[in-house]
């Protein structure tokens, strides 16, 4: 979430949109700190170690690409945010900011940086976090050697050609690494490239030959070519032989082929620019070992739901929005989990359906359930997410306690006393880390359930109601958790 927005009264009150912000003064820094989530201080040209420091307490992503240099004392006091901190405008990083940089935790951008040298890209190699260099353009061998340590994601999409030598010295690093500037590779390249062992991005590349593709086949580890917007059968199939994770997100149609080719590969397949999908192509993309991923779908033919229905590993359908009966009646004879986390509504019908289902289901989006499809889901064996629901009815609890095994409501923030007593029945883990608040009845009946409860968000309750969970071993608590307020009579 981007806060631009805030209206604290006061002698130094914040602006309607913080973005514009030239400077800021102790009261502001002070206000902002409090705020949690993404800000944007973009606006802002200078930045005192002591104004530093009060913003570092903010809890979120703080942006100040205006900055264009900044202090030792500056950078000392950032370090501590525990957060995203994106320094975009800093053209040149200094050695002593670089060293007090290296042990902030938490992503690090310094997009504006156009140079790199071996000290500084030693000392930023022991940054804790993901880092963002988008303005190098090119990287000497000597700054390639010195970031080898660096252990978290190492984002270089400022770079526009790789020779085989640059990938050579790049392949060692052990994290993901992205290098979606890179528009044009070379087979000789793309070899050396391929001994990387960790994630890969090289989205940047529009088309790839052949020998590219026999190259980059040979990559372990995840593989996101998501710049291709087609696929010839003869790169589908040479990909293919990559071992780990392949997202092709530009693929917005596929041919029957194409589909063939890639029914060979082992590991995640991710097609999420895929908008339509025939029952041929299905029936190929259901032979691959591994989970896939087909979100931009918002629509499911029956007749291609059949055809993956006899796909064995994880399914991913996170477009649709609803689902129709016939389709969740082929979805439920899937062999793999199911995520349905885009679904909006569903009938009974429909889940009586999907109950079929012998693995995982997951609804994030699922925002409300009556008690037939309640009824329907409990029948289902296999562990339920339904994080989306914020409230449920005794008769909607009451059906999916029926269910055994795990059950997931992470949406609800309390539990009625009823409500309680009705998943106390549950057999299986019950997930309810969104309460926050709970009564001495709906402890005590949830003290009853029979499997493990996890109510690690419940950070403060009265001692009676924390007496009463914590005398039961398979209620999971947070380990913060604080009685609070006086013992009732």
């Amino acid at each position: 979430m981007c806060l631009g927005l805030s209206a604290v009264d006061g002698a130094d009150s914040l602006p309607k949109d913080v973005r514009r912000m030239t400077d800021v003064s102790a009261d502001q820094a002070r206000q902002l700190a409090t705020l949690s989530g993404y800000i944007a201080l973009d606006g802002v040209k200078t930045l005192s170690p002591e104004i530093a420091k009060t913003l570092s307490s903010q809890v979120g992503d703080i942006s100040l690409a205006s900055l264009e240099s900044i202090s030792k004392g500056t950078a000392e006091s950032l370090a501590f945010h525990k957060g995203g901190l994106f320094l975009d405008g800093l053209h040149v990083v200094e050695p002593d900011v670089a060293l007090a940089l290296a042990i902030h935790r938490g992503e690090l951008s310094l997009g504006g940086c156009t140079d790199l040298s071996p000290f500084v890209a030693g000392t930023l190699a022991q940054h804790n976090g993901d880092l963002f260099l988008a303005g190098l353009k090119t990287v000497t061998p000597a700054a390639l050697e010195a970031l080898r340590s660096f252990r978290s994601g190492l984002f270089l999409d400022g770079v526009e050609h790789l020779s085989p030598e640059v990938a050579k010295v790049l392949a060692s690093h052990d994290g993901y690494l992205s290098l979606d500037g890179v528009t044009d590779i070379t087979a000789d390249a793309a070899a050396a490239i391929a001994s990387h062992t960790g994630e890969l991005s090289l989205s940047g590349l529009t088309s790839m030959k052949a020998t590219v593709a026999d190259a980059l086949a040979l990559h372990k580890g995840g593989l996101y070519i998501d710049g291709l917007t087609a696929l010839e059968p003869l790169i589908a199939t040479a990909i293919a032989r990559q071992q780990g994770d392949l997202s092709l997100h530009g693929i917005k149609k596929l041919s029957i082929e194409a589909a063939q080719g890639l029914a060979a590969h082992q590991g995640g397949l991710l097609l999420d620019g895929l908008e339509t999908l025939e029952g041929d192509v299905a029936e190929s993309l259901a032979r691959c070992k591994g989970d896939l991923s087909l979100g931009g779908l918002s629509r499911l033919p029956v007749a291609a739901a059949e055809a993956l229905s006899k796909h064995s590993e994880g399914l991913a359908l996170v477009g649709l929005t609803s689902i129709e009966d016939a389709t969740a009646q082929s979805l439920g004879n899937h062999e793999g989990s199911l995520s349905l986390n885009g679904i909006k509504s569903l009938s009974a019908k429909a889940a009586v359906g999907l109950a079929k289902c012998k693995y995982a289901i997951s609804f994030l989006s699922l925002e409300q359930v009556d008690t037939a499809v309640a009824e329907a889901l409990g029948a289902h064996k296999a562990p339920l997410v339904l994080n989306g629901l914020k409230a449920i009815s005794p008769q909607v609890a009451d059906g999916l306690a029926k269910r055994e095994s795990g059950l997931e409501l992470d949406g609800l923030k309390t539990l009625s006393d009823p409500v309680s007593q009705a998943l106390s029945k549950h057999k299986g883990t019950l997930v309810l880390k969104g309460v926050t608040t709970l009564s001495r009845s709906a402890a005590i009946a949830l003290s009853t359930h029979s499997g493990v409860v996890i109510l690690s968000g419940l950070q403060s309750a009265p001692p009676e109601v924390v007496s009463v969970l914590r005398k039961n071993p398979k209620i999971l608590l947070s380990p913060t958790l604080q009685a609070v307020g006086k013992p009732a009579k």
